[in-house]
């Protein structure tokens, strides 16, 4: 049943702070009964902030969603779904299998069975589980009295039995759906004495209405919209134009209402929506950072009832906009190209040649052609209300929209009140658009191109809104005469050309301007005369950003002049004291080096944001900024400090600066790239402060102390830093003086921390225990230290850069992702090394230890022992260690006994002297991703092959890397490998491992569980590997052994089961050893047997200098194989006849082996002649038409998991990163 609340249940869960922290990426799909993979991709990646035009192919899409989610945990919402055919769902879940393991996806429906099928089908690698569905029941009948009484009475009458009575009676009828309770209640709210006008309303209006109806939940909403006033029931039956699950444009939607004089002025129509808002004709109400009501959804219930309204007179089609199919009475259209959405599509009109088109509004939301495009201007000429514009809504692809050929005739729609066009418009706005002197609204979305405006602008005498919605548009100036447009409310944009257009003097008389308003070009402004404040007067102005960058030249010999001129016109600039949002960028150009005298009195400022301004020295005292919530310093070079009251130098004293206690409600402070600032002030009164930036600060030496700037050695906290108590987030970056930090552990909120290049910082301060920590460190020698102190909730950290970083807090409650680059080990060491119990001294303060936080191989503590162990990062899910000078082999494996349970993402990078990887740390069962680069030492890896998760595997630049180790089986003992690889011996005789690895056949060779990806690149000793059957995206090896290939070629087919992500029998993981191991699937999981490599698309072998031949049995297998790319294999003299069976194969390359491109020409030929692309030493030997892939997908993947890795690096290192950019520019450059 509609109504009961599914969706708002599934917001308040989308909505949650937890849910927000536990998920990397959110996206919020309305899908109804159009179930389109293609749309919900789109829709998806838009969901996401990932621009994606709307014609692009489903190919494309699912590459680049796969690109987005890859690594990050995501939780996607399909709201009310109806689709119940398997192989639709089956499609979308093949796209979902890249996200981290974790993920989730929740559906919203009215079917059962599409609760059932979606379920299977969206099961994955990423999406582990499936929860049974949860079936929203009714309200009872006391939680839909308490509706009624919260919605309808006042307080007074709650004890009123008859009252009491007559309200259960009418709440029969609503048949406990929340919606049809708030419709009623709506209208009961209306009543000035319920004791008397609710038995009547009781009698003739409700039970006139549910008479013989079968829907009583829809009369019941009837009734709600028959109590609204008239001009309500035309804005309400206006909505029938869109299609279900539209996300509205509030404000678009009451310049509608007014322009079809619904409504008088927008601040009725803003009203009027409350209203239906608060009555429940409108939900999900979305606000703008500023407080505004952005965006809103209308329920499906609400939407059915306004589609049996309106007649022919509103009318949505999902045909072409031909004459011959609109009726003579139809006034308002909207063309969605959607038959699924209750659209008519076999609707034909009676529309006769010679008769004018009635229609008022025209809406496209679907790709229009030219011919169409042309009709409108010719055709519909009583136009008030013309769309065509790409929105989150739409499928209509703006940026090919050739938005010139509207503009070019829409002058002879004499009528038009609102344009709203999306797309390529060229760079100028004819100026025949300017003869439209009734139009109210131009909207212009991506007019990326745009430079000029109309130059006769002056003559929209009736505008009210020229918004210019776009990052891109790079107007050269506003065009004379700007200023007499009295009525104008929106103006995005007023850009001061250097030589042409308007001047700030035309602002002046604009005082209706509301909502954001841009200035650029300011170093081109000619200061306004004085005492001359053209914004003063504008008091519904929200939002100002003043921009002095406009490519400007300017004198820099005349800086003083130039000084005294830049602050005279900001003084100029002074904004009514209503501004919300306020940023000053100088784009470097900006030459005043203080802020102007009215920026303390600006009280309802929320947001302040000072960007390159380059000579600024001191910020002035902000005690009057009450209200602010988000503070930005970013690029102010000469930046000091911040003033104390009275004079312009750093504030040194013992007492706090006054009006830095006016900050009590900030909530963010962002301290960038000010290179001469050296001490930042106490903070001890932002008491709602979550997140703390600090980047790019070199001079910065310390954060001061109560009474001084010195670092705090004192063993009292010092009270300003215990004042951010709700401290979410702290970032320390680039401040390479700085040498000490204060005591963060001590803040209790703490969830995330980042510190990076900062190479002489040492450590955090510690209670007793400062200068060179001798007798800590000491003590962190010891397997139990009860002293050194530990963050307490910390759920990510990354540290980077910091070689000097040694005391530093335990962080044993990590549950993200932890990065460690170029830093001591010793932090990581001492974190693992902790021992903690359940219920003894050793109890982990601050960490929430009930049953959903045990991991799941753990065995249950019992509820009589306080001695059930609990280690420390168990929770961890993603561990990049890169540069560590320490030597990783120095960890003891019974130092991690299970501290690393959970990791499914690990990367390390040039770490650890020894020979041997630590097994403890990649023998997780829930590691899906390996990447491992440039460990010089290491010869031996652990037996990765008995990790039955593992996806993706990347090793590269390891030249003594031998291989995985591993012990030959014996008999029917499945003992783990692991228990042997932490007493392995590296120093025992080479031969013997070579020997064991020689005499066992491809049979008796271990090999990858689910291993889908593997990219091998300059690792020449690495023979030792298991094999890997069972591959299915990529396959890159490079100058390295050809052994296991072929020996993966020779396999005979191998058994592979469908064994969900989480099933291991969890007794098969001790929690005493940190061995892992793993059964055959059971006899009730679904098994197959498939041939080795037959599901692999890409292989890419290069530089493989021992490769000879490809089995022919191999080869045959590879039915899948869409690219297949041979590089500098010089011994490799041919290829096999069983080629031809590889009859789907699209692309062949061969480059740089001289053997096999000579024998492709001649002998070998007829094995591969029926291969449609083929490319031989970086030329087309043959070419038959046929689409072919002009950059392996394969090698892409081997690339982005190099590029990727990037961000571990520090910015220090840009050498490794050249290096790597290079070698992946090396792979495509011979492909394409």
């Amino acid at each position: 049943m509609g109504g009961l609340g599914k969706t708002t249940l599934a917001q308040l869960v989308f909505d949650d702070d937890q849910v927000n922290d536990h998920f990397d990426i959110k996206a919020w799909v309305y899908v109804s009964q159009r179930f389109d993979v293609k749309v919900i991709l789109r829709k998806m990646l838009r969901s996401i902030d990932c621009r994606i035009e709307a014609d692009s192919e489903l190919d494309d899409l699912q590459a680049k969603f796969r690109e987005k989610i890859k690594g990050r945990r995501f939780l996607f919402v399909l709201d009310d779904v109806w689709e119940e055919s398997n192989p639709n769902w089956e499609t979308l879940g093949k796209y979902l299998t890249k996200g981290e393991p974790g993920s989730k996806v929740l559906v919203t429906t009215r079917s059962t069975k599409v609760a059932e099928v979606s379920g299977g089908a969206l099961r994955s690698e990423a999406c582990t589980s499936i929860v049974e569905p949860y079936h929203l029941k009714g309200l009872s009948e006391e939680e839909s009295w308490n509706l009624l009484v919260r919605k309808a009475l006042p307080r007074e009458v709650l004890r009123d039995p008859q009252v009491q009575e007559i309200g259960k009676q009418i709440l029969e009828k609503c048949d406990g759906v929340p919606l049809a309770v708030s419709a009623i209640a709506s209208v009961l709210a209306d009543s000035k004495d319920p004791k008397t006008e609710w038995p009547s309303f009781l009698q003739k209006g409700l039970s006139s209405i549910l008479k013989g109806e079968e829907d009583p939940i829809m009369s019941v909403l009837l009734l709600s919209f028959n109590h609204l006033p008239s001009y309500m029931k035309n804005c309400f039956i206006y909505c029938k134009l869109f299609p279900k699950g539209y996300e509205f444009d509030i404000k678009m939607l009451v310049q509608f209402w007014v322009i079809h004089k619904y409504i008088e002025t927008e601040d009725e129509g803003f009203d009027c929506f409350k209203t239906l808002w608060g009555r429940s004709f409108f939900q999900e109400v979305v606000m703008d950072d500023l407080g505004n009501m952005s965006t809103c959804r209308m329920h499906d219930l609400m939407h059915d009832l306004v589609d049996s309204m309106g007649g022919e007179k509103i009318m949505r089609s999902s045909d072409s906009i031909c004459l011959e199919n609109i009726s003579l009475t139809t006034c308002h259209l909207a063309i969605t190209g959607d038959r699924n959405d209750g659209s008519r599509e076999d609707y034909y009109g009676d529309h006769e040649p010679g008769n004018p088109c009635k229609v008022r509004t025209l809406i496209c939301l679907k790709n229009l052609s030219n011919k169409e495009l042309k009709q409108i201007c010719r055709n519909f000429l009583r136009l008030r209300v013309l769309v065509i514009i790409e929105g989150s809504n739409s499928e209509c692809n703006a940026s090919s929209l050739d938005a010139s050929l509207i503009l070019s005739s829409v002058h002879k729609l004499k009528h038009l009140r609102y344009l709203g066009l999306g797309g390529s418009g060229g760079e100028k706005i004819p100026n025949s658009v300017a003869t439209l002197v009734n139009m109210q609204v131009l909207k212009l979305v991506d007019f990326w191109r745009l430079k000029e405006l109309p130059r006769d602008i002056k003559t929209l005498v009736n505008l009210k809104h020229l918004e210019l919605d776009s990052e891109y548009v790079v107007l050269n100036h506003v065009p004379k005469g700007i200023g007499e447009l009295k009525f104008l409310q929106t103006l995005s944009t007023f850009v001061v050309g250097k030589t042409v257009g308007a001047g700030l003097d035309e602002l002046k008389g604009l005082n209706a301007l509301s909502g954001k308003l841009t200035i650029e070009g300011l170093a081109h402004a000619n200061t306004p005369r004085e005492g001359v404040y053209v914004l003063k007067e504008k008091l519904y102005l929200q939002s100002l950003v003043l921009d002095w960058g406009r490519d400007c030249d300017r004198d820099v010999d005349g800086v003083t002049l130039l000084s005294t001129r830049d602050e005279g016109m900001l003084e100029m600039l002074w904004p009514h004291s209503n501004l919300k949002s306020l940023m000053i960028r100088g784009g470097g150009v900006y030459q005043g080096a203080k802020l102007p005298n009215w920026l303390s009195g600006l009280t309802s400022l929320v947001e302040f944001s000072l960007i390159d301004c380059k000579r600024f020295e001191y910020l002035p005292q902000l005690h009057q900024m009450f209200s602010l919530i988000k503070l930005t310093i970013q690029n102010c070079p000469l930046l000091k400090g911040i003033s104390h009251d009275g004079d312009g130098g750093v504030y040194q004293g013992a007492k706090l600066p006054n009006w830095l206690s006016g900050l009590a409600n900030l909530v963010e402070f962002s301290w960038i790239d000010c290179k001469r600032c050296e001490y930042l002030p106490q903070l001890h009164q932002m008491s709602s402060l979550k997140k703390l930036t600090i980047k790019k600060c070199p001079l910065l030496k310390d954060i001061s102390h109560d009474g001084g700037s010195g670092v705090y050695q004192s063993a009292k906290l010092p009270s300003w830093l215990s004042g951010l108590a709700n401290l979410v987030e702290f970032s320390l970056i680039d401040c390479k003086r700085c040498e000490y930090m204060p005591q963060l552990h001590q803040m209790s909120s703490l969830k995330k921390l980042t510190i990076q290049n900062c190479p002489l910082l040492k450590g955090i301060s510690h209670d007793g225990y400062h200068g060179d920590y001798n007798s800590m460190e000491n003590s962190a020698t010891k397997e139990e230290d009860d002293n050194w102190p530990r963050f307490h909730c910390l759920s990510s950290l990354c540290i980077k850069g910091c070689p000097m970083l040694t005391r530093l807090p335990t962080f044993p409650t990590l549950e993200g992702e932890l990065q460690l680059d170029n830093v001591s080990l010793a932090p990581f060491a001492r974190t693992i090394k902790m021992k903690m119990r359940r219920g003894g001294v050793d109890y982990l303060e601050g960490y929430s230890y009930d049953d959903t936080n045990i991991h799941p191989l753990l065995p249950p503590p019992s509820a009589s022992s306080s001695s059930a162990l609990i280690h420390p990062l168990s929770n961890l899910t993603k561990l990049a260690l890169s540069d560590m000078d320490d030597d990783l082999e120095s960890l003891s494996h019974h130092d991690f006994k299970n501290c690393l349970i959970s990791i499914q993402d690990l990367t390390i990078e040039q770490c650890g002297r020894g020979v041997k990887l630590p097994g403890s740390l990649c023998s997780s069962i829930y590691l899906i991703d390996i990447a491992l680069f440039r460990c010089k030492m290491v010869e031996y890896l652990p037996p990765l092959h008995e990790l039955p998760s593992l996806k993706m595997l990347t090793i590269a630049d390891c030249p003594n890397l031998k291989g995985c180790w591993w012990k030959k089986q014996q008999g029917n003992n499945d003992e783990s490998s692991y228990h042997d690889y932490y007493n392995f011996d590296p120093s025992m005789e080479e031969e013997e491992v070579v020997k064991e690895g020689e005499e066992a056949t491809e049979e008796d060779w271990p090999h990858f569980l689910r291993l889908s990806y593997l990219s091998i690149r300059c690792c020449p000793k690495l023979t030792r590997i298991p094999l890997f059957p069972t591959l299915e995206g990529g396959l890159l090896l490079e100058k390295t052994s050809g052994q296991a290939l072929v020996r993966t070629m020779k396999m005979k087919a191998v058994v592979v089961a469908a064994v969900p992500h989480h099933h291991v029998d969890s007794q098969q993981h001790s929690a005493t050893t940190a061995t892992t191991t793993t059964t055959s699937p059971s006899s009730s999981l679904r098994t197959a047997l498939v041939a080795p490599l037959s599901k692999l698309k890409e292989m890419i072998i290069a530089g493989i200098d021992d490769l000879e031949s490809l089995p022919e049995e191999g080869i045959c297998n590879l039915t899948s194989l869409q690219e297949f790319v041979i590089w500098e294999c010089p011994r490799l003299a041919s290829l096999p006849p069983a080629m031809r069976h590889l009859t789907s194969l699209p692309s062949l390359r061969v480059n740089d082996c001289e053997k096999l491109t000579e024998r492709c020409k001649e002998e070998d030929w007829p094995n591969i002649s029926h291969i449609p692309y083929i490319l031989l030493n970086y030329k087309e030997l043959q070419n038959l038409g046929t689409e072919v892939f002009l950059f392996s997908s394969a090698i892409y993947y081997a690339i982005q998991s190099l590029l990727t890795k990037l961000s571990f690096f520090p910015p220090s290192c840009m050498d490794r990163r050249a290096t790597m950019i290079e070698a992946a520019r090396c792979y495509a450059l011979p492909l394409l």
